[in-house]
């Protein structure tokens, strides 16, 4: 509890004792903030839960989440409050305020006039949280399916921040850092490639659709701890744990979760040929990825009439 001397304070007496208002303006003050309170209360016991919230739990007990996010999706009340939570910080507020808000909330910050107010209040108050990296996966899933289902101006506008904004994009180096050391118990070095590979003879290279390829070796089985330091904050780790294969392989435990063959290496027989890696996403964040690559046509004529 606060010190006497704080809530006796100057500054706080007008609004907690009612100085200078009447009894009716006094009483909407107190009710504005105790409903206040009571989602602050409700932000505290939410952000710890998803700070270690499993991708079981949350798919077993989601469906306040999934009211408010379809009720964003819909209703332009539940956009006023929710919208603003949105921004170049990422999506981790709005994912909070969506597990927090009751339909009760929502009513009382319409009846006290605080719908233009609550953004800054909850962003002020909410702190900061990471919640783990595949649960995270597993919320934007569902986000995904709901904007999927119910397409709208708001659903584009959360689509295209997913993408922009994966797990860990948005979070600063201390950050980092801190949510590294509670996923890993070993510290995995960054990969770092040289300008030297850059630095090879352009003249002389045979185009590489004119010559046979051959394969000598096929990997898989890649270590996942590697694999997430490798697309760290990448689009592209987001489309890997989206895949049927990584879900799959991480319901059912394998080899405790340590190995996935979403990424199969292929290894030529010289240096005269590329290495190639076979990436297994998701099907929807494949297709973004595909859009945002704008290719062209295929050169496999067995494809083009699929």
């Amino acid at each position: 509890m606060p010190s006497c001397t704080v809530i006796r304070s100057e500054q706080y007496r007008p609004a907690l004792f009612g100085l200078g208002h009447d009894f009716t303006t006094h009483t909407a003050i107190i009710e504005a903030a105790q409903l206040f309170y009571a989602i602050r209360k409700e932000t505290e016991k939410q952000r710890t839960r998803l700070a270690s919230l499993k991708v079981s739990d949350f798919n077993r007990a989601h469906s306040s989440f999934k009211k408010n996010l379809d009720k964003f999706l819909t209703d332009t009340s539940y956009q006023q409050l929710l919208r603003p939570l949105l921004g170049n910080g990422g999506h981790l507020n709005f994912i909070l305020a969506c597990f927090v808000l009751s339909p009760n909330h929502v009513k009382g910050l319409q009846t006290h006039n605080m719908v233009d107010i609550f953004p800054k209040l909850f962003k002020d108050t909410a702190g900061s949280f990471h919640p783990i990296s595949d649960t995270l996966s597993a919320i934007n899933r569902v986000i995904e399916d709901a904007c999927a289902t119910i397409e709208s101006t708001s659903s584009e506008e959360l689509r295209g921040l997913i993408l922009r904004a994966p797990s860990l994009t948005n979070m600063d180096a201390t950050e980092r850092a801190t949510k590294r050391a509670r996923l890993d118990s070993e510290d995995i070095d960054p990969l770092i490639l040289g300008p030297e590979l850059l630095e090879e003879d352009y003249e002389n290279i045979n185009p590489p659709n004119l010559s046979q390829r051959d394969v000598v070796m096929q990997f898989s089985s890649a270590d996942t701890k590697h694999l997430e330091k490798l697309f760290e904050n990448s689009p592209i780790l987001i489309a890997i744990k989206a895949s049927h294969q990584w879900r799959w392989e991480r319901a059912n435990d394998l080899d405790k979760n340590s190995q996935t063959d979403c990424m199969v290496a292929l290894i030529p027989r010289s240096e005269e040929q590329d290495f190639s890696f076979v990436l297994r996403v998701g099907y929807k964040a494949g297709k973004r990825i595909h859009d945002y690559l704008q290719y062209g046509a295929s050169n496999n004529p067995a494809l083009v009439s699929m």
